[in-house]
């Protein structure tokens, strides 16, 4: 995903890609390897080069803003014709994978089911936490892969859906 870095009157270009555990982030031509620790959607705790660190972030329509030692950074898609979204990588697939190691609590749907955008699909476990996994678009369930009490590592296939025509 490639990104606008705005700090003041500065703009960078910023590309982010996953590797694995850990997510690829090129800024200016710098790649850098960063551990996502914990992510709830706000607050973001993380390890680059050793280092442990806390952002948050807040969304202003189609931007983010990400508030990070004490410095406010505007994240946003250098264009809009791209496609591309901030969501997570892979939000709007239609093959859904779990995002961090977790442990599947509770399936919500079955095969064949029908599901709106937004509806929750299944109950996974991380660090502690429990998160709803909601189906990013109107469609069918057209395979289960997870069940629950199932440990999954990052990447691996919890559902997939067939959008609706």
């Amino acid at each position: 995903m490639h990104l606008e870095l705005q700090h003041g009157a500065d703009v960078h270009r910023l590309a982010v890609r996953r590797d694995g555990v850990t997510w690829r982030v090129t800024l200016d031509g710098a790649a850098s390897p960063v551990e996502i620790l914990a992510n709830d959607g706000a607050e973001v705790a993380f390890a680059l080069d050793g280092a442990r660190g806390r952002a948050y972030v807040a969304r202003r329509g189609s931007e983010r803003l990400v508030f990070l030692d004490g410095v406010v950074y505007t994240l946003r898609l250098p264009d809009e014709d791209e496609g591309d979204d901030l969501g997570d990588p892979g939000e709007h697939e239609p093959n859904l994978v779990a995002k961090m190691p977790g442990i599947v609590v509770k399936v919500l749907v079955a095969e064949g089911d029908r599901v709106a955008a937004g509806a929750p699909l299944l109950i996974m476990e991380a660090m502690k936490m429990e998160t709803e996994i909601v189906s990013p678009l109107d469609g069918r369930v057209a395979r289960v892969h997870a069940a629950a009490g199932q440990v999954l590592a990052a990447g691996e296939p919890l559902l997939d859906l067939e959008p609706e025509a």
